[in-house]
């Protein structure tokens, strides 16, 4: 499966969100004037829950703990 561009994540249904491909950037609008305002979708969990790592939060020293630790929630 190839990565799209960067996709708004609320314009997805349940269905087309749970079939995302791990690591497909991801945002809450339809356009991203700065990098910060998008992220990386780790997951669904069984509950529903979907996990972004959000590049303003994971932007730093622990870039590749951040976004390990979020796909670990998303898989548990």
């Amino acid at each position: 499966m190839r990565y799209q561009p960067t996709i708004n994540i609320h314009r997805l249904t349940d269905t087309q969100r749970a079939a995302l491909q791990v690591g497909q950037w991801v945002a809450t609008t339809d356009q991203v004037t700065s990098p910060t305002e998008r992220g990386v979708y780790l997951g669904t969990k069984p509950s529903g829950t979907v996990v972004v790592a959000w590049y303003g939060n994971a932007k730093g020293n622990h870039y590749r703990a951040y976004i390990r630790t979020l796909r670990n929630f998303a898989t548990a």
